[in-house]
This record gives structure tokens, sequence and C-alpha cells, in this order.
């Protein structure tokens, strides 16, 4: 009688798993010696006793062997290299380059390209009270989280190396890898989606060595670095010859961003990258709706909701953190400002190291928020920028003077009275940064 395991097929390999035919002898001691290192810097007492064992055995326990006894094709360019290389280095400004030898396996090419990154991000002096002296142009964790991305969820069939492009000037890095988006994964749900593991025998291989984490967590750990540091978040984009490029940077290091995040103590719901954005455009900008969570998170509407709801769970100096809008009509969606003690807060922070906070052109604040929504009113804006709604009076009128909005009704009169937008054909959609 046959069991109903017994029907029960295997799973099936992708090119990463499958067998490359060569043998585990021809594994470099060299990618060996850098495969213990990783293990011992890991910390977990696991990684360390698999440090320690012979050759054939670590390269058996890592996965790195198959059921043939070959070492599969994930292995093979780890850890012997095929005579190409796997991911080149530029350093624009200095025009360094980092002549990569093809006979070096993919994990030595990585590690030298992680260090060369690491040693050409400026650091970037923070004030005198600061805890942290000088802190790196871009996250150091973004940035190796980027380059790991590159090589990991490439295309591994293709013979194109990785291509890594660091500004030292501008503090910026451009990662460029073989392969166009698979799996319905693209620009527009980065921050969202699991991401779908291309070579997902090339992860399991790496992860107990440190280089990679749980799937998905490289984009997490990437949008976390940057708008933790008080920049971007990374972009994502299909380029010509079917490559993924991600960009870093375009901002320096934010000291009074990073500093009230500090002070909220990062507590366990800002975990969430996605929570971080809207954290970060709501600061920005001093408003944020459901449309507009949902666009910058990558994310549908009910979804967008949810975040901001667990957003606006946070208290600040016993207050909530998030504040409805006032005057946004309850048939209309939910309008979310920063309460006044966060917003205190915050600007206190950046007068303290003398930078212009971001949100201030009050006129700005007032545009972006017609121009996405279609309506405005006093109360709205009033409520927006921490102002009386009398306050807000010569803001709007300086709009419609200039032709950006107009009143609703002719009369100027009665309960609910507000502006809309003049030409909504010609202005841009969403209030954009």
């Amino acid at each position: 009688m046959t069991s109903v395991g017994s029907h029960r097929k295997r799973p099936k390999l992708t090119w990463s798993g499958k067998s490359s035919g060569k043998t585990p002898d021809l594994v470099r001691p060299e990618a060996l010696q850098l495969v213990r290192r990783y293990l011992e810097a890991s910390g977990e007492a696991e990684s360390r006793d698999l440090a320690v064992a012979h050759d054939l055995e670590l390269l058996q326990r890592l996965g790195a062997v198959g059921d043939d006894g070959m070492l599969t094709n994930a292995a093979w360019w780890m850890f012997v290299g095929n005579g190409r290389p796997v991911i080149e280095y530029r350093l624009r400004g200095g025009h360094r380059e980092l002549r990569m030898s093809g006979e070096l396996s993919g994990l030595e090419q990585l590690t030298l390209v992680l260090d060369a990154v690491r040693r050409n991000n400026p650091e970037v002096r923070m004030p005198d009270w600061v805890e942290e002296e000088t802190v790196p142009a871009l996250s150091a964790q973004a940035t190796r989280e980027a380059v790991i991305n590159g090589v990991v969820h490439r295309d591994w069939s293709v013979s194109h190396a990785t291509e890594v492009e660091q500004e030292h000037r501008l503090g910026t890095l451009r990662v460029r890898s073989p392969g166009g988006f698979v799996g319905g994964f693209g620009e527009y749900n980065m921050f969202s989606r699991p991401q779908f593991p291309r070579n997902a025998h090339l992860m399991k291989l790496l992860k107990p060595l440190g280089l990679v984490e749980m799937r998905g967590a490289g984009i997490h750990r990437m949008v976390s670095g940057l708008v933790g540091h008080g920049q971007p978040a990374p972009t994502f984009r299909e380029v010509e010859g079917s490559s993924v490029e991600v960009f870093l940077g375009g901002r320096p290091p934010d000291p009074a961003w990073q500093l009230w995040i500090s002070e909220l103590g990062r507590p366990r719901v800002l975990e969430d990258h996605r929570l971080l954005l809207l954290l970060r455009r709501v600061a920005d900008h001093r408003w944020i709706d459901i449309r507009t969570a949902a666009r910058i998170t990558h994310t549908n509407e009910f979804m967008a909701r949810t975040l901001l709801r667990r957003l606006s769970s946070i208290k600040v100096s016993g207050a909530w953190f998030l504040v409805p809008v006032a005057g946004v009509p309850t048939e209309g969606p939910e309008v979310w400002t920063l309460s006044q003690p966060a917003r205190e807060g915050l600007t206190s922070l950046y007068d303290r190291v003398k930078l212009a906070m971001p949100g201030r052109d009050r006129q700005a604040v007032a545009r972006s928020y017609v121009q996405s929504r279609g309506r405005l009113s006093t109360t709205e804006l009033g409520s927006i920028l921490g102002i009386s709604a009398a306050g807000a009076v010569p803001l709007i009128q300086k709009l419609e003077r200039i032709g950006v909005v107009q009143p609703a009704w002719a009369h100027r009169k009665g309960r609910g009275f507000h502006y809309v937008l003049k030409d909504p054909v010609s202005v841009e959609v969403s209030g954009e940064e």
C-alpha cells in the first residue's frame, strides 16, 4: 500500500539550487576563510560551532553540496567563481575603480566591494551636543543591504556583473543588477510585497553568514536605515537591458530627525519600515491622508488606514502622536497631522541644530494640500499648521490672488465654507514632494 506522503513531490529547485557538476574540492581556501570569518562574527553559538567544522562538513551543513555530492550552482559562484567578475565597483569623483579579478570567488568579490563602500562613505559631523560626533553620509545598514541585494537577487544565468557606483562627494550609491523584476514584484510595490526569492537556495546558503536575513528583510532594512537616518527612501526602477537599479542618497543625514526618533525611543510600532515612511511624510508636509499613505507605502487604502491608525496609537508627552485634521468633511477621506506636542518637540530640535525644519513654508504646505485634495478651508489649514483659523485666512487669500484656489460659492458665507482648486487639470496629482 502506498502512503499518502509518497505522492508528495520535492520542491522544484531554482537555478541556484541545481547541481553545478563541480566537486567541493574546487572551493577556494580564501573563500572558506571568509565563510569562517562571517560565521564567527555572527555571534550565534551554532554558527561558531559550524565555523570550526572541517571543510567538507562545513560545505554540507551550509547546503552548498547537493544530493549528488556536487556543489550547487549558488555555491559554485559564491565559493569558486566562474572566471568572470560577479560584481564591479566604481567610485565617482575619485575616479577609483576596484579592479576585480575573475579568479576570485563571488564571496571574495562581494566582501571587497562591501569594504570599499564602507571606506568611501564619508563621515558627516554632528552637532557638539549629539552623542555621536560623526555619522556616515549614507546609512551603513542601507548601503550594505543594497549591495548584497544586488548580488543575491540578480539573474545569475546572465554573465553581466552587478554594478556598484558610489559618489563620494554627494554621498550617493547606485546598484544595478542583471535581471528585471520577477514574481509580480515592481517599483510600485517594493515596500509592501514580500520579495520574490529569485535565488532561494543562495539566500539559504548565505543566511548563516549573516549576509541575508528573512525573506524581504533587505528592503525593510534599507528603508529603515535611510529614513531613520533622515534620508529619502531608496528608489527602484527597471532600466534598459532588463536590469534593476536601486538608488540611495540625495539628502544629507538629518541630526534633528535622528534625535527625534531616538527620543521617541523607536517604539515597537515604528519597527515597521512603512510606519517610518508615513512618519517622515507627515513631518515633512504637515499632513497625510489615506490616499497619500497608500501611495508612499505601496499598499492599498485599507492597509494604509490600518498603518495610519497604528501610527496614531503612539503617545508623545502624554498626547496622541497624530490627530485628525479639523474641518475635514465627514464623508471625505481621513486626514491626519502632528499633534501640538509632537510638532513642538520636533521644531525645538531643528531650532537647536540650527536647521530649517521641513514644512515651515506655510504657503507651500497650503498649496500641496489643496492640489492633492481639491479643497481647503481655514479650519483645515489652521489645524495643519497649528495656528488659528483666522491666522490661516491671509495664506488662503494669497493662493486666491495667484489663481490657485477660488471660493466654493460666491457669497463666501455659511457653515462649511471652503475654497476649491481653481484648475484641477493643470496641477500635479497627490501633492508630491
